[in-house]
This record gives C-alpha cells, sequence and structure tokens, in this order.
C-alpha cells in the first residue's frame, strides 16, 4: 500500500533508519536483532517507553507506523477553518517536488507556511532547532 511518502518501507529499513538518526556512525551489516535492541534503547532514552518494555514493542510500533501510513492514505478529512504551520525536518535541500507535496496539507486547512529546518526528524527538539521552531511560532503568533 503506498500514500503520500511513497510505498511502505520493509520493517528492517524502517529500523536502521531509526537508528542512524541517534547513531549515525552505525555499522551498515548490523543484523535485525541488534537493530532491535537498539531501536529499544533509544525508546527507553527518549522516554517513549518505560525501561521494563519488552523487545517485542519494537515490531509491534513498526507494525502501528506500517499500520498508520495505510490509514492516512484511504482517510478522508474534512477541510478545516484554521491556518498551518509545517515544520519539515531536512537534513539536505528539498526539492520544489518534496515541497509541493508537503503544502498540499492546503486540501486540510485554510493555508500552510512551509518551514524547512536544518535537522532530522529524531532531533528536531534540540536546541538550534528549538531556537527557529520557536521564533516561526512567535512570528505566526504576533500577525
Amino acid at each position: 500500500m503506498s500514500g503520500d511518502n511513497g510505498p511502505t518501507k520493509p520493517k528492517e529499513e524502517m529500523l536502521r533508519e531509526m537508528v542512524k538518526n541517534y547513531y549515525p556512525e552505525i555499522d551498515e551489516c548490523i543484523d535485525t536483532v541488534a537493530l532491535n535492541d537498539l531501536a529499544l534503547k533509544i525508546s527507553i532514552e527518549q522516554h517513549i517507553v518505560p525501561s521494563e518494555t519488552p523487545i517485542e514493542w519494537v515490531d509491534r510500533m513498526l507494525n502501528e507506523m506500517i499500520l498508520s501510513s495505510q490509514r492516512l492514505a484511504t482517510y478522508v478529512p474534512r477541510k478545516g477553518n484554521f491556518n498551518a504551520v509545517y515544520f519539515s525536518a531536512e537534513a539536505e535541500d528539498s526539492t520544489p517536488e518534496i515541497i509541493e507535496g508537503r503544502l498540499a496539507w492546503q486540501n486540510y486547512c485554510r493555508s500552510v507556511t512551509y518551514i524547512p529546518i536544518k535537522s532530522t526528524h529524531m532531533r528536531m527538539l534540540e536546541l538550534e532547532p528549538s531556537k527557529v521552531i520557536t521564533a516561526a511560532i512567535d512570528a505566526v503568533l504576533d500577525d
């Protein structure tokens, strides 16, 4: 199944991307068992799950991510009477096609202000990205 973000990625690829956000130097040959262990460790360190969470949680989390993407692809919401600010974590500059896809949120609200943040998704709340986000929110609230 595919949505706006393209076909669903294999679970192992999703795990690798998650782990690489925290451990960019990770060996490409790391096996799935080690990836699961690292994903759980990251989730515990980020206070996403409690420390006694079983390793099986990682597979359930990945299944839910896949199902959420599939559900989103078939969900047809009503258009809201609000404006939105879209913060996008981007390690590199986006292509016009990617930006246009993100602005498709205009289908769901009155307007969208697109703000790229030089960061990875998992690091958006660190100091520098947070400063950019806060300044943008302040500017929108001041209008």
